[in-house]
């Protein structure tokens, strides 16, 4: 007998022989010990047998299974009544006693046995020994399981015992009472509902029966009042008549009024048959147009089921709560309605068109940044995300922050970063003897230069700049831009004849450059696009609104797919890996189908008829296929659709509808963003062509409910959207926003609060009772308050946390991307970041900012180089008010994120009242506002502050570089140039040479006439060409007046110095020979002067460009190139008006400067190693170190040092170089260059080049005759040219300083170099 199970009623001991004699009843089989199922719930106590060959006797149980519940004493507590609910056990008695006792110290086993028997006699008739067993068992296993605790010899009740077994019994207690609770509300909610449903269809049908009647009832009174009427006028009228033949008369008219009113009669008989019989012999799903015409026509209602079309709000709103949304269209502001409105004619696709282009773009379907090429280009971001970007420009945000959302700088800086990287076969390369393709590959290295310019801060410059070469090469009058590439040629037969668009128009017409109706790249002059690119030439990108960004950002993206022909061929990949999952799918679902079939039969199975032919019996089912086969089909089904569904995550290119509406509405459900569908509605719901549209979205569950609820599937379109919404309900409703789920959350909460409220009423008054009692007690009751204290805490914050996930209700730095932004730049370790322009915290700087630090480190590599020498200012004052400036517009530029709904409808429409350029912003206006800190500084006054650093820091680093030297020695040098002596001159020859040079140039300078002024590239190349012709003939005050006409030269702006050089001809009295062909630049005059063909011909040397001439500047810093030179650049710096384009200037000077600067560096090393080693050299004496230090730094490794040329003109020799012209440098630092003495060394300069060069003093010789003529012969062409130019230079300077060198001799009759003159004129 098993004495530990106490929930079990415990046996009576066993009785006496003698009480086993006076029952009747019949002895039982005592179960065996190993057979517990045998054994009885009540089990009873064993009878001592009088021998071992009688069988054993069962006793009638008496004692304490004779104990009735209701018998005992005490009340049974609450958790302890399921162990006492049908018998009594040893332990409820043991429980009873020490309760009923009551004793501080407890109760002894005597003192509980005889209550038990006191208050129970019916324990009187159990053996006294097994009685003790049994309680005694009973104490100790209630000590064993804490039930019962041991003090000294007593027993006490375990408190932390019954307090366990209460908060169970209140659990399960609670527990069911809610289930009850729940079954009751869900049985009344039903019956409450059945009702409703039987009172509501109850009423229907009475008010029909009540039209009926009363129609029929005024129908049978008119008619009867009618009849009535005719019957009296006609009994008047026949009792008038007088004669048979008007008796006869009136009763003709009356039947044929009788038959009249039977055909009347029998014709609405008919047609009401009619109309039975149409409705009867309509088949359902029909034509959606064709059944509401039909439903009008027969006046047939909709299905009681079909509620009506819930009003779906605009996708911007849904940004919002959707407490406070429009219920209704009339109470949308019109500007919400324009933003969401795609109008193709407009020339503008729509701003929510253009934001899910791009999000399909990048992250959506089509995936570019999932794709190799595109892979850690942007961040993966939402489609809420993008949305919550563009209100806030929408919102005015951006404007007042002056600072776009981080995400929206990202998208521009990678697409511009994809379209000006282009590669070899990107865009469209016609084949190789194709006219176009020039016109490709000049696009393309126009693009790779925009990349010079291209940064966080100057995106907005550069993609100006782009779309302007976009436009000047897709169209036709490029050709007259000065020295750009013709345009992409227009396909003229693509337009037809009957159309509005023009398609005759002529090349030398400056009136009509383009066909009428094209518009090129930049679109109408209405569109968003268009709109957008004129902001951006005078703007900063946070000026413009929401449409036009996103407009712009579309095109880029159109711009990538037209540029990227790999692109078509993986669309067609996916498009037919997506044919081949389907048809797999398809396969797969044929083959479950039959497996099932063939394995577990038809639904109805087949019938018989018996032999009798009178039953029909059912056919038994064979299987024909296997268990394995049938599990074998459904793992290939789940897999084929799994494989399926994936892919419509990675390999659909473009979303199709899901459905569409009766008024051909498509409905949109995205798999990358399964939060909303989206709706894209007809402003004209009748034609389903119409280009006029609005974008909505269902976003919530109840809205889902209505929409679904609102379709008549009676058609065929919306019965196929029901079927698609209701069989992908599970998927499409999962991440909806759930409008009861919030009742549901206050009311729990209430309940939550309810109850802990009330356990720390109770736990408070029993701390105030424990001041009476110990203070073990008294602590315990406190810490209890403030448990309870801190839970009701913890429940409030958990509360407001459900609330604000659910109400979307977050940070709007993490909405609107800023944080995905972020961690992907932190996780690529980008140094060029977006969101540091994006000042939401103190550790950003803005673009202010940003720009500043740019300045401030190009600075300070500057300074590594070569120490500050500017004395009109110290360094750190100039440093100081580059940050000031910085700080200060960061102080006064506060950012503004976020919006609210609280705007009311006056304010909205207010709204509506003001003029469209002012409609900035959406109902939801900026709350959420970080206010400016301090004083505001104007946006010019940063731009003004920052010009003057910018210019020393470019003076500087073109000093820094050698390229200011190196200039200077050209300028000066052509600035010497001579051909003959004023007595050679004079004579015949070179009189006539003369002659024809002056007649040159100004023949030269007259072709201007036939160049337009704004070809300013023909233009420069002509001026340079006649520059060229002046100096040769030693025309002196010719070449200043040219040279002045040059620096009136701007890029894509000839016309003043066409208009200057062109009056030069009437100052010099020019006057053209009537013998002279209109061809100037093949006169004889020119040969005779000298090599001057490829001045003639540059022209069409020089490469062509689509680039504009604010495109050009921006790479004219420093040593400039062939299209702008450091003059463009300074004046690009003082006419700029943007932040943007300041940004694009020190981008690309910096992109210019970072290579040359990092070379300098490293040579400023190899200058110290090579002073460190030969020093190390010359402490030595063998001559095997020397000859292995002269070979690890020779006279030709490249070394820098900040030095200062003197005028010490020499001849020197590096490696296995020739004799070449040089000038003595000597270094400004003094340990340098006293090192470099000591080491018997010197500094020089090759002339008109910026490298420095470590010779040994036996390396250098005076400059003399000898080296002039030395002989070149065995040198290569390109060599011997570059040191007859070198010597050319070397002498004209020597000429104009005075500097006299033995055996002198004009060296002017070398041939001159255009290419040279023409990087060195300016």
């Amino acid at each position: 007998m098993d004495a530990s199970n106490e929930d079990v009623p415990m046996a009576a001991p066993p009785v006496e022989s003698s009480d086993i004699a006076s029952t009747n009843e019949t002895p039982a089989k005592t179960p065996a010990k190993s057979d517990p199922d045998s054994t009885p719930k009540s089990i009873e106590m064993e009878e001592t047998p009088s021998s071992a060959k009688k069988p054993k006797a069962k006793r009638k149980s008496v004692g304490i299974a004779n104990i009735k519940v209701s018998s005992i004493s005490k009340k049974i507590p609450s958790y302890m009544a399921k162990s006492t609910k049908n018998s009594v056990t040893y332990f409820t008695l043991v429980h009873e006693a020490i309760v009923d006792m009551a004793d501080r110290t407890g109760s002894s086993v005597p003192a509980i046995e005889k209550y038990i028997k006191t208050k129970h006699e019916e324990v009187l008739s159990v053996n006294p020994n097994a009685f003790h067993k049994a309680v005694l068992t009973a104490v100790k296993n209630g000590v064993k399981e804490g039930k019962l605790e041991k003090v000294r010899c007593s027993y006490k009740i375990n408190k932390e015992w019954v307090q366990k077994e209460k908060k169970l019994h209140q659990a399960k207690e609670a527990k069911r009472k809610a289930a009850e609770k729940k079954k009751k509300k869900d049985s009344e909610a039903k019956k409450k509902e059945s009702e409703k449903k039987k009172k509501e269809a109850e009423k229907a049908k009475a008010k029909i029966d009540s039209a009926k009647k009363k129609d029929k009832n005024s129908s049978d009174v008119g008619s009867a009042q009618k009849k009535d009427a005719i019957d009296k006028e006609f009994d008047k009228k026949m009792k008038a008549a007088t004669t048979k033949e008007e008796w006869d008369k009136l009763l003709a008219e009356k039947k044929v009024q009788k038959e009249a009113q039977e055909k009347k009669r029998e014709e609405a008989a008919r047609i009401a048959k009619e109309r039975e019989e149409k409705i009867k012999k309509r088949r359902f799903p029909m034509e959606d147009i064709a059944l509401m015409k039909e439903d009008k026509e027969l006046n047939v209602k909709k299905p009681s089921n079909v509620t009506r079309a819930p009003f779906l709000p605009f996708v911007l709103q849904s940004l919002g709560s959707h407490e406070n949304r429009p219920n209704s269209k009339k109470n949308t502001p019109g500007s919400v309605i324009t933003a969401h409105t795609t109008n193709v004619d407009s020339g503008s696709r729509g701003l929510i068109s253009d934001a899910l282009q791009i999000y399909l773009f990048f992250v959506g379907d089509l995936g570019y940044a999932r794709m190799e090429e595109g892979m850690n280009m942007v961040p993966d971001f939402s489609l809420k995300n993008i949305l919550y970007a563009v209100n806030e420009v929408q919102c005015g945000n951006a404007k007042k922050s002056k600072a776009l959302p981080p995400l929206i700088c990202q998208l521009f800086l990678a697409a511009l970063l994809v379209l000006t990287s282009p590669k070899a076969d990107d865009w469209v390369s016609p084949a190789e003897d194709d006219p176009d393709r020039p016109k490709w590959e000049a696009l393309k290295k126009d693009l790779h230069k925009l990349k010079q310019s291209l940064s966080a801060t100057s995106w907005a410059e550069t993609l100006f700049c782009y779309m302007n070469a976009m436009q000047t090469f897709y169209t036709s009058d490029a050709t007259k831009g000065g020295n750009a590439a013709p345009g992409f040629a227009i396909d003229m037969q693509y337009f037809d004849d009957d159309s509005e668009i023009k398609t005759t128009f002529s090349q030398d017409d400056d009136d009509n450059d383009l066909p009428s109706g094209y518009d090129g790249y930049i679109g109408a002059a209405g569109s968003a696009l268009n709109r957008g690119y004129q902001k951006l030439m005078r703007h900063d990108p946070w000026n413009l609104s929401a449409d036009e960004l996103v407009a712009i950002l579309r095109a880029l993206t159109d711009d990538i797919l037209t540029s990227k022909p790999w692109m078509a061929e993986e669309m067609d990949k996916r498009d037919q890996k997506m044919y081949d999952l389907l048809k797999a799918k398809k396969s797969a679902e044929s083959q479950f189908r039959k497996t099932r079939l063939a394995y577990e039969g038809p639904k109805q199975p087949k019938r018989t008829k018996s032999a009798d032919g009178k039953t029909v019996e059912p056919v038994k089912f064979v299987p024909t296929a296997t268990k394995e086969e049938f599990e074998a089909a459904t793992k290939a089904r789940d897999k084929a659709i799994d494989n399926y569904e994936k892919a419509l995550k990675t390999q659909v290119q473009r979303t199709q509808p899901i459905g569409y509406d009766k008024y051909h509405n498509a409905v949109y459900f995205f798999h990358h963003d399964p939060d909303s569908l989206y709706v894209e509605m007809n402003k004209n719901k009748n034609d389903k062509f119409n280009e006029t549209k609005s974008w909505h979205c269902i976003d919530s569950k109840a809205l889902f409910d209505s929409f679904t609820s609102s379709l008549d599937v009676r058609g065929i379109r919306e019965n196929e959207l029901f079927q698609a919404l209701d069989s992908g309900s599970a998927s499409m409703k999962r991440y909806l926003h759930d409008s009861n789920k919030k009742e549901g959350l206050v009311a729990a909460f209430t309940k939550q609060m309810a109850e802990l409220d009330k356990r720390l009423s109770v736990a408070m008054v029993a701390s105030a009772e424990s001041t009476r009692r110990s203070g073990r007690l008294a602590n315990t009751s406190k810490d209890e308050v403030s448990l309870i204290q801190e839970e009701i805490e913890q429940a409030k914050i958990d509360h407001e946390e459900q609330l604000e996930a659910l109400d979307n209700i977050n940070n709007y730095a993490v909405l609107t991307g800023a944080v995905v932004a972020e961690e992907f730049e932190d996780s690529l370790k980008i140094t060029d970041s977006c969101c540091e322009l994006y000042h939401d915290d103190d550790s950003k700087p803005g673009i202010v900012g940003k720009i500043a630090n740019d300045i401030l480190l190009l600075e300070d590599v500057c300074n590594s180089l070569a120490p500050w020498e500017k004395k009109v200012v110290s360094r750190e004052k100039w440093r100081e008010e580059i940050s000031s400036t910085a700080d200060s517009w960061r102080d006064g530029c506060g950012l503004y994120l976020g919006s609210k709904d609280s705007s009311t409808s006056n304010d909205e429409n207010e709204m509506d009242t003001v003029s469209p350029s002012k409609r900035q912003r959406l109902s939801m206006e900026s709350t959420n506002t970080l206010l400016p800190k301090g004083p505001s500084i104007s946006m010019d006054h940063v731009i003004s502050t920052f010009k003057g650093p910018l210019l020393d820091l470019e003076n500087r680093i073109f000093s820094i570089t050698g390229t200011e030297r190196a200039t200077k020695e050209v300028d000066e040098a052509n600035d010497n140039l001579t051909v003959a002596s004023n007595e050679s001159d004079k004579g015949g020859a070179d009189a006539e040479r003369l002659e024809k040079t002056q007649y040159a140039w100004k023949k030269k300078i007259y072709s201007l006439h036939h160049i337009l002024p704004r070809r300013a590239g023909p233009i420069r190349d002509t001026l340079i060409a006649a520059i060229a012709i002046a100096r040769k003939g030693n025309l002196t005050d010719v070449l200043e007046d040219l040279r002045e006409c040059l620096k009136l030269h701007r890029p894509g702006a000839g016309g003043r110095a066409r208009t200057a050089a062109l009056n030069l001809l009437t100052k010099y009295k020019f006057e053209l020979n009537d013998d002279d062909d209109d061809d100037m630049d093949d006169d004889e005059s020119m040969s005779e002067v000298g090599s001057v063909q490829d001045a003639t011909d540059d022209t069409n040397d020089q490469e062509a460009t689509f680039l504009s001439p604010e495109a050009m500047m921006l790479s004219g810093s420093l040593e400039g190139d062939d299209q702008a030179d450091r003059v463009d650049w300074k004046d690009a710096v003082a006419t700029c008006k943007t932040l943007s384009r300041f940004a694009a200037l020190l981008t690309t000077l910096k992109q210019r400067a970072t290579p040359s600067l990092d070379k300098l560096a490293k040579d400023k090393k190899t200058l110290s190693k090579a002073i460190t080693h030969w020093e190390a050299s010359a402490r030595t004496r063998k001559k095997s170190k020397k000859s292995k230090g002269s070979n690890k730094f020779g006279s030709g490794s490249e070394i820098w040092a900040n030095v200062a040329p003197t005028d010490q003109f020499v001849f020197c020799r590096v490696d296995t170089f020739p004799w070449w012209p040089a000038r003595v440098c000597i270094a400004k630092d003094d340990e340098v260059r006293e090192s470099i003495k000591s080491l018997d060394r010197v500094l020089v300069s090759f002339i008109g080049e910026q490298h420095l060069y470590v010779v040994e003093n036996d390396e250098v010789k005076p400059f003399s005759e000898d080296f002039v003529k030395q002989d070149l012969s065995s040198y290569s062409p390109e060599v011997a040219k570059n040191v007859e130019q070198g010597i050319k230079m070397a002498v004209r300077i020597m000429r104009g300083r005075g500097i006299k060198f033995g055996g002198e001799e004009d060296p002017s009759g070398m041939t001159v170099d255009i290419a040279e003159e023409k990087k060195t004129s300016c």
